[in-house]
This record gives C-alpha cells, structure tokens and sequence, in this order.
C-alpha cells in the first residue's frame, strides 16, 4: 500500500514476508510494514521489489513515506515503543510517529524523530509539500474533529510550527488519512465520512483565501464499495497510483490518462488585422488642391500620406493610393494599386474570456481553429487545474484563482494506419480571481 514516486519507480509499504530483513510478526500473526523499492522496467513490468533501506528498515513497523523533490529527504512512519514482546511477536501499547533521514553519500541516516507526539497517540502518513515548507500527515490526538484528522506543520524561517487541524470542511467524524499536496495547490485524501460507495474513498480539496473547499469524491474508477485510499499522482496529473483492497487485499494500482499529451505548446498569437499603409514616393501636395487618399477596400477612405487602419476580418482587400482634387472631389491620379490578402495565422485557437471568476462557468471554443491541410479528428484541453475534456466547445470552472495556461491541442485524422496522427497545440493565459479581489 502507500505507494510515491522515486526515482524510477515506486516506494511502497508491505507486510511480506522478505529473507532480507528480520520478520517480526503481530499477535495476529501478521508480519509488520516494512519499505520496499521497486523500479519500472517497461509498460507493464517491474524489477523484483527489495528492501528500501536496512537503516530505516527495523524488526518492527516502517511505512507511508515521502521525500522531497531532491530524494534526499525522506518523512516516514515508525513504531514509536514496544512495551512487550512475546517470543518474535509484539504486542502492547505502541504508537506511530513520524521520523526523518537523510541521504549522505549514498546512505540513508539514523531516523530521528520529526517531533514529539501527544502521550499514547499517533502520527502518521506523512506527506511532504513540492516547496518543502508544508507536511501534511494524520493523527488521532486529542482536539480533533474525530477519529483520524489530517494536520499540515509549516516551515517557517527553518523551524517546523506546531501542526494545525485541517477543520470540519476536510475532516469529519471518522478517519481521514493518507493525505497527498499535489504541486496544484489540491489535497487528496481518503476519507469514511464524506459519503460515497463504501469505506475508504478518495476525495480531494482545494485551498482558497484561507479555507478548504468542500471535498469532492474521485471518479468510480477510484472508488468502490471497498476501501479505496494513498493516492498519489505526477505533475502533469496524467500518471498515479492509488491502493485498494477491492480484490480481497491492499493491492497498488496504476492508473494513466487515456488523453494524449502535448508538448512545447506556443502561446496563442492573436489575428491582428491593423496596419499603417504610407507611400514612400510622394509628392509635396501641401500647396496645391490636391490631397492624398486612401481607398482601403473595405468601405474605408483616409486622406493623407499615411493611414493607420485595422480590418474586421481577413480577407483580400484591393487597396489604392489616389490623388484627389478637394475642390472637386474627382480622382486626379491613381498612385498605387494593391492587393492585400490578409490571412488567420495558422494554429489551433481559442476563443474565451481572458478573465474570470471562481466557480464562474467558461466557455472555450476551438472552432476557429485554422491549420491547412489538417482534418481535425478530436479536439483536446488541458486547463492546468488537472481537468482535461474533449470537444470543440466545452465548459469549465475554476476553483482556485490564479493565472491558467489552458492548453488547445488538435489530432489529425490518419490516412492509414502506417502513419501518425499530426499534433498542434497553443494555451492561452487565463486569470481567474477571487470575488473578494
């Protein structure tokens, strides 16, 4: 269970029995969590998993870790004490805390203690924030809200602060555990008592001008009537792992975006259609009756020598430079003659507000898309909150303010299955605020 990222693969947390290390077992005679590692070795294989460590790893229980962005500090869980042991099984009154160590020179250090627990109580699950100035974990303390909370400790000029309860929005009367900070600003986090299928299941919330948000419930793909729970995700949100015991057991599950994903996306330029027309060539008129004009062929006629001037649209517009008689008003002389062919420049693109509100629903439309040669087969977003949709026009909201680059990519249909489909992508930068702002 409790699977994070490292490095090349996953540490986790098991009760297998390992030759490597010393089994203890509980009086239920189950063998104690202990970390192993185990790296990708393709799509769907992976190396033999082996202990993590034989410094952190004890004859009693190590679980729940998380490192830093570096994977050179780890926050982990241990057994605090063991009052009694009968023969290789513990019993007694033993509590879970949060311990820490540091790689150096390619070893793990001595865990030490991240900070004192309330007497006979527990901490647990650890999660480190990306900025390593927040860690998340749970605890059944007293001043809770009920059964396990989540708490965060921030850091603050090198010091870790004493933890705060996470309030009634995230936690509820039952437990809520293995809390994850995704990079986002999102807290996910299983819960029993926010409702859903059954046991454990997998919520998140966001942080917004002080407060959590009410908890949503993940999609049923996550969450089943058994208990559901430790999920963790990468930060393009398109890869994770969550643990479940829907098949009789903690079993670790992998779960990847079917969506594909698009890379060195240009900003989305705008289809400005103004210009300055001027002739280089001309004549002094200053003392005559004679005046420039120009003709811009859309309707529009400026005199003088130069004209500044933006078209509602593309198009081809003949534009003339003519001499005009200001008594008369009769073309004295045709100077120039052009065409002017102006054209959308080629990208997908997006048409929405440029500013929005929390919780405000938007509209993006990618109909305007202009690509030559390109049969569009799906339309793709991306709107840097970790919601994607297809479509050509969908609709959104944000829970958090910020500034969002919501990304447009485009698939070609393929002529036959030998080729690949062609990508094109752009974002756009959308700033949501607050109603407070």
């Amino acid at each position: 269970m409790a699977p994070v990222f490292y490095k090349n693969g996953i540490v986790f947390t098991s009760n297998r029995k390992s030759d490597l290390i010393i089994d203890t077992k509980n009086l239920n005679d189950q063998y104690l969590d202990d970390l192993l590692i185990t790296e990708k070795k393709g799509k769907r294989r992976w190396s033999n998993p082996s202990s993590f460590s034989n410094t952190i790893n004890t004859r009693y229980t190590e679980g729940a870790a998380t490192f830093d962005t570096s994977q050179t500090l780890m926050f982990f869980t241990r057994t605090r004490d063991i009052s009694k042991k009968i023969g290789d099984k513990t019993s007694g009154d033993s509590t879970l805390g949060i311990f820490s160590s540091r790689l150096v020179n390619g070893q793990w250090t001595g865990p030490e203690a991240f900070m004192r627990n309330p007497e006979g109580y527990n901490r647990a699950y650890p999660c480190l924030s990306n900025d390593g100035q927040m860690l998340f974990f749970c605890s059944d303390e007293p001043g809770g809200v009920g059964g396990y909370d989540i708490y965060v400790s921030r850091k603050v000029t090198g010091r870790w602060q004493e933890p705060e309860n996470l309030g009634n929005t995230v936690n509820t009367s039952e437990h809520d555990v293995f809390p994850f900070f995704h990079s986002s600003g999102r807290l996910y986090f299983a819960s029993r008592g926010h409702g859903g299928r059954g046991g454990l299941d997998i919520f998140y919330s966001d942080y917004l001008n002080g407060d959590w948000r009410e908890p949503k419930s993940m999609p049923d793909q996550f969450n089943s009537r058994y208990d559901d729970f430790a999920l963790v995700i990468n930060e393009a949100m398109d890869t994770g792992y969550f643990t479940s015991n829907r098949n009789g057991s903690d079993d670790i599950y992998e779960f990847v975006s079917s969506l594909p994903s698009f890379f060195s996306c240009s900003e989305q330029q705008i289809n400005d259609y103004c210009g300055t027309f001027y002739e280089e060539g001309n004549i002094d008129l200053d003392t005559t009756t004679f005046i420039y004009e120009w003709d811009l062929g859309d309707g529009t006629k400026i005199r003088g020598v130069r004209a500044d001037h933006c078209y509602d649209s593309p198009g081809s517009y003949l534009v003339m430079l003519n001499v005009v008689d200001t008594l008369t008003g009769e073309i004295y002389e045709n100077e120039a003659t052009f065409l002017l062919d102006l054209k959308k420049i080629q990208q997908p693109y997006i048409i929405s507000p440029d500013t929005a509100y929390v919780d405000q629903e938007v509209r993006f439309d990618g109909r305007e898309t202009n690509l030559s040669d390109f049969n569009i087969e799906e339309y793709y977003w991306d709107f840097d909150d970790g919601t994607r949709m297809t479509g050509p026009v969908v609709s959104h909201s944000f829970s958090r303010s910020g500034t969002y680059h919501v990304q447009l990519g485009v698939v070609s249909a393929s002529e036959n299955e030998e080729n690949e489909p062609s990508r094109e992508c752009v974002y756009k930068k959308i700033v949501v605020r607050a109603y407070e702002e």
